[in-house]
């Protein structure tokens, strides 16, 4: 159900420039296909710009509360995370509607970066939970990632006194108040633009593997490493790209990022030309290195981050066609078994690894090929974001909800909380330039 024209503002919450982490690239893609029916406009942290067949972009400043309310606009629908309370006051006034986007299974996330453990780090868990909470308790309408997320933030939102009765009777599955939006991939084939890997960075006749995507503290890159040496040590021929390290945006990067790269070093493994490492791969050139590659490479440690995850990069190794090398325990590595994108190994085992890398080289990759073509086929962004234009109906459709007493007492608490924090880290910057 399209519905009528409307005018819809999504927020992403991570910058939009040609090098974007999968927040922003999430928000691009949405802003395209809400764009061919709703008047769309992007909002997006200050450094972003707009992209070539994306919606317009409005920056906004994430350190200044209230930086958005100049976008809203009455009778709007606004599509955004989970965000301060301070930065969406107004947000639910003037017959505006919001739908809360919790693709990112953040109580899981945040406990998963490794950070060391202090005070301010004991305020940020408070304020995230507060966050989190007033969203459930204000939003008109919710929007996730997964089947298997859905079922987290149903339970969620049960606590946050969100299912009623009355919704149930009518929609027995409550799809009108959350629904799935997962990451999707272009609908057309890819084509290679920019550099590439086979013949250029690595020897033509090289097994190429590729980590695409970001060093976050919650994967598990030095068990890759292992494998990769255990491949070489019977066929030299191995090779591994990272094609993000760091991060493209106002936010601070992660240790693992740091941590890999010394010990890339320490192995030698960048001296001998085995491993190479891009800062950040830009969206539009993000085909080629995957179309030169034997395999697409992810591995986490097993936790709670794990399953409730959504890895939102692996729709590019579907989209290029890319075998898929990855660990158990995430729900996509129980789509890459049942549909026959690659190999599954259990978490923390480079020799299994090692084993899964050797059996996908063997069968090549045009082997996968009609597998990743049925996948695709479900994955477009047209397709997976469908759910949206229905959702967007029956949120208008209802009473719009404003902040309730308890709703109101976590925003304040949430003020408190992140006061803290930026104390706290004034405080160690003004000790660290001492």
């Amino acid at each position: 159900m399209i519905g009528s024209l409307r005018e819809v503002l999504l927020v992403s919450p991570d910058r939009v420039a040609p090098k974007m982490a999968g927040p922003g690239i999430r928000y691009v893609e949405l802003g395209r296909v809400l764009g061919s029916v709703h008047d769309v406009t992007l909002a997006a942290p200050l450094g972003s710009q707009s992209i070539e067949g994306g919606p317009a972009v409005e920056l906004y400043d994430p350190d200044r509360p209230g930086a958005l309310r100049r976008l809203f606009s009455p009778g709007q629908v606004v599509v955004t995370p989970p965000l301060a309370p301070d930065v969406l006051r107004g947000v639910t006034a003037d017959d505006r509607t919001w739908i809360v986007d919790l693709y990112n299974a953040e109580p899981f996330e945040g406990l998963a970066q490794q950070r060391p453990r202090g005070v301010r780090e004991g305020f940020r868990d408070l304020a995230r939970v507060d966050r989190l909470a007033f969203a459930a308790r204000t939003g008109a309408a919710f929007v996730c990632a997964s089947e298997r997320q859905r079922d987290m933030w149903l339970g969620f939102l049960a606590a946050s006194r969100r299912l009623d009765s009355t919704n149930y009777s009518r929609d027995p599955e409550l799809r009108t108040l959350i629904d799935v939006v997962p990451f999707g991939l272009p609908s057309l084939l890819p084509e290679r633009q920019g550099e590439g890997l086979r013949g250029t960075v690595f020897p033509q006749s090289a097994r190429i593997m590729v980590w695409n995507g970001g060093l976050w503290d919650w994967f598990d890159p030095e068990t890759v490493l292992a494998a990769l040496v255990r491949l070489r040590e019977q066929d030299a021929s191995w090779c591994l790209a990272f094609s993000g390290t760091g991060r493209p945006s106002h936010r601070s990067g992660m240790g693992t990022s740091e941590r890999v790269l010394r010990l890339v070093d320490e192995l030698g493994l960048r001296r001998q030309g085995t491993v190479h490492v891009r800062e950040w791969t830009p969206y539009a050139e993000r085909a080629g290195p995957l179309l030169d590659a034997d395999m697409g490479v992810s591995a986490h440690h097993l936790s709670l981050e794990a399953r409730f995850a959504h890895r939102a990069r692996m729709l590019d190794l579907v989209w290029t066609r890319t075998p898929i090398l990855c660990t158990a325990g995430d729900e996509w590595s129980e789509v890459v078994v049942a549909e026959g994108l690659g190999v599954a190994v259990p978490p923390g085992d480079a020799d299994a690894l090692a084993e899964g890398a050797s059996l996908i080289a063997a069968r090549g990759r045009a082997s996968y090929a009609p597998a990743f073509d049925a996948a695709a086929s479900l994955r477009t962004w047209d397709v997976v974001a469908a759910p949206l234009f229905g959702l967007l109906e029956a949120a208008t459709a209802r009473p719009q909800r404003r902040p309730d007493l308890v709703g109101r007492c976590l925003a304040l608490r949430h003020s408190a909380a992140s006061a803290v924090q930026r104390t706290a880290r004034y405080s160690r910057a003004r000790l660290a330039r001492e």
